[in-house]
């Protein structure tokens, strides 16, 4: 397997000290755009361990942009990788539960890498190491599961981040199969998009995906260093990024997230988180090394909420970090 899942690996048998690659020399803690606008620190959630609300290397974040009488709008749900489980955190950071336990049995995990809730509430996490995806009630009850080790079509090695589309389709990251792969809401296999390479529409170990409100996809094409946004046909439009720590360059990035307005891309390796507009053009970064308020070690996961609250998993500080963009004209 490749170094992307070694990566993974890293993750939760080393120190929060040391990598699986380079750390880079990092940007200031943010950067104002030409936009006219910056991020700034609101929040943070959790500590290191396996108690109720502490976390264990978690792998990635998603936000309930829906409230009903099971849920309210704003909470997150937390993929526990290195504790094989879900939390659900409300909008305080207060802890509401959590399911799933180590194992390969229905409903128990893996290293959990990726999480989503649909319209319906219900929550769809990749069992990375199970190979497969769980779809569970809004509860934490088992509903479905789909997938397998393997290269056919509806099986995966390794999947990593997930996303769905306003018509309800599931786009998941096959990480070590080097391509997207697309379900409808029951598991049932659409298309593949991708296959290894370097070249336009090519992938190399993608991390995650986001689902604009057109159907079209941008891929965290994670071993190429770069973001390609990729139509609903599967026709690659274009993309940006290579390696490098410098302003809209990425060191082995893991988190990707779009709204109406921005692409928010979790830069793991250079430790911050980077925006950018809609056409692939750099706005700002946040975020350098270390442990402190506005500093990240190896965050891997991104989402915003409604109210344009962003969410960081921020790994290997065992913590959720919560943020906010506002207009630096204010």
């Amino acid at each position: 397997m490749r170094v992307f899942f070694v990566i993974l690996i890293f993750y939760f048998f080393m120190t929060a000290a040391v990598f699986a690659f380079d750390i880079l020399p990092q940007a200031e803690n943010a950067i104002i755009s030409p936009e006219n606008v910056e991020v700034v620190y609101v929040d943070q959630y959790g500590f290191p361990g396996s108690a109720d609300g502490h976390f264990y290397f978690p792998k990635d974040v998603c936000v309930s942009s829906f409230g009903n009488i099971e849920t309210k709008l704003g909470e997150i749900f937390v993929a526990d990788t290195g504790n094989n489980r879900i939390q659900r955190i409300d909008n305080n950071g207060l802890f509401v539960y959590q399911f799933g336990k180590f194992g390969s049995s229905a409903g128990e995990f893996n290293a959990p890498a990726g999480v989503v809730v649909d319209f319906n509430y219900y929550i769809y996490v990749s069992d990375n190491e199970n190979n497969r995806i769980q779809k569970f009630d809004i509860k934490g009850n088992l509903v479905s599961s789909f997938g397998e080790y393997g290269k056919q079509s509806g099986d995966f090695i390794y999947p990593l981040g997930l996303a769905l589309s306003k018509a309800g389709n599931l786009y998941v990251a096959d990480s070590d199969n080097d391509r997207i792969q697309k379900f409808d809401n029951s598991g049932n296999f659409i298309e593949v998009i991708g296959g290894f390479g370097r070249g336009d529409g090519f992938l190399d170990s993608p991390s995650d995906v986001a689902v604009d409100q057109d159907e079209s996809i941008y891929v965290l094409d994670a071993g190429n260093n770069r973001v390609q946004k990729i139509d609903q046909y599967g026709r690659p439009v274009f993309s940006f990024g290579s390696f490098g720590k410098e302003n809209g360059k990425f060191n082995a990035p893991q988190g990707v997230f779009i709204d109406d307005n921005y692409v928010y891309v979790a830069d793991t390796g250079n430790n911050r988180i980077q925006l950018f507009n809609k056409m692939g053009q750099f706005v700002l970064s946040y975020g350098r090394y270390g442990y402190k308020q506005g500093e990240f070690n190896g965050p891997a996961g991104i989402t915003v909420s409604p109210q344009g609250e962003i969410y960081v998993a921020d790994t290997n500080n065992q913590r959720i970090v919560k943020l906010k963009i506002i207009s630096s004209d204010n």
